[in-house]
């Protein structure tokens, strides 16, 4: 007999008995753990993912952080995949159209020119309304005005000698012919990927001048007088007379014999046997027969429709003692009849 075996029916040592017991009760207990619910942490309301208060907490590590050399060499963009679509343009020098330098202002322009001086008088916090209201209807001006306008005379004249300092300097007449705009050198281009595109640019075409040809007076004369001829206008209703010789060309076309091939086409086309059988089909057609017909007493019978009376769509029956005819004609079976047996109780 096996040891486990004896231990299990109750023989054996005390030692392997109480092992056995254990081990019985440590599966018993795991499976006991084993059925019992997964406990579930429940996520917290509201969810952090989504609700997150404003403004947004920025941590320390953050605030202190210092690019390496690495992340400087990565944000910095690559000088030969920069595609400047146009070149920054060249300062040229300003200058002054002659018409300018040498136009007179008239009289007119010159007191517009002038800035508008206004003596109003600003009251203090003292006097009264009233007061500063009568000063400036009887055109008084304070000491204050008398200085602005003797800053102002000082401000025009200061402009005007800069003005004349800046003529002396710029007021130079232009070169004439001006100077071309120098064409780019360097081919500019487009990157695509790796592919690169060249811009094409329009260069300025330079015309040779023809030259001069000497034309006589009678070519001269002659061209005057083409040129002086009013111009042939196009009539906007042409009428045309046509003749009317329709009989003529249908007797010429009929009178040509007809080839092999408009005979053919010429000829009905043949449809099938069963296309005809239905063509030819009537359906409302009666026969002879079913007209001389004469019905007997049985198809009159048939012929006759049922008289059903309307049905009346109500929980009240109309004979209530009445019984259905299934039921009358109806079996009972043995479990109904004993079913039917009524229950005694003592």
């Amino acid at each position: 007999m096996d040891r486990r075996s004896s231990a299990e029916m109750g023989g054996g040592d005390g030692a392997t008995r109480t092992k056995a017991a254990q081990e019985r009760f440590n599966r018993k207990l795991h499976l006991f753990y084993l059925s019992q619910p997964k406990p579930q942490a429940l996520l917290p309301y509201p969810d952090p993912a989504y609700y997150v208060d404003l403004p947004r907490p920025i941590p320390q590590q953050a605030l202190k952080y210092v690019p390496t050399k690495r992340i400087k060499i990565m944000s910095s963009p690559i000088e030969s995949k920069i595609t400047p679509k146009y070149e920054k343009p060249e300062k040229q020098d300003r200058t002054v159209e002659p018409a300018a330098l040498l136009a007179v202002a008239t009289p007119r322009v010159i007191e517009l020119a002038k800035p508008v001086t206004r003596g109003y008088k600003k009251s203090s916090k003292t006097k009264d309304k009233k007061k500063s209201q009568s000063t400036f209807a009887e055109g008084k001006v304070s000491k204050k005005s008398k200085k602005y306008k003797q800053s102002q005379a000082a401000a025009i004249a200061a402009a005007a000698a800069e003005r004349e300092n800046w003529f002396l300097k710029n007021a130079v007449p232009r070169k004439w012919p001006p100077t071309e705009h120098p064409h780019p050198d360097k081919p500019r281009f487009i990157m695509r990927g790796k592919n690169q595109f060249f811009i094409k640019e329009k260069k300025k075409l330079t015309v040779t001048a023809k030259e001069t040809t000497k034309i006589s007076l009678d070519e001269l004369y002659r061209d005057c007088v083409l040129l002086s001829l009013p111009p042939k206008r196009r009539e906007k209703f042409k009428y045309v007379t046509e003749k009317d010789n329709f009989a003529e060309i249908r007797r010429r076309k009929l009178a040509v014999p007809p080839t092999d091939h408009i005979k053919r086409l010429a000829q009905a086309k043949q449809l099938h046997p069963e296309a005809e059988l239905d063509l030819k089909y009537n359906p409302h057609k009666v026969t002879v027969s079913a007209l001389r017909y004469k019905a007997n007493e049985r198809i009159l019978a048939l012929a006759t429709p049922i008289k059903k009376t309307a049905r009346v769509d109500s929980d009240v029956k109309m004979d209530p003692f009445g019984v259905v005819k299934r039921a009358l004609k109806a079996i009972c079976t043995k479990r109904v009849a004993e079913l039917a047996i009524p229950v005694n109780r003592e």
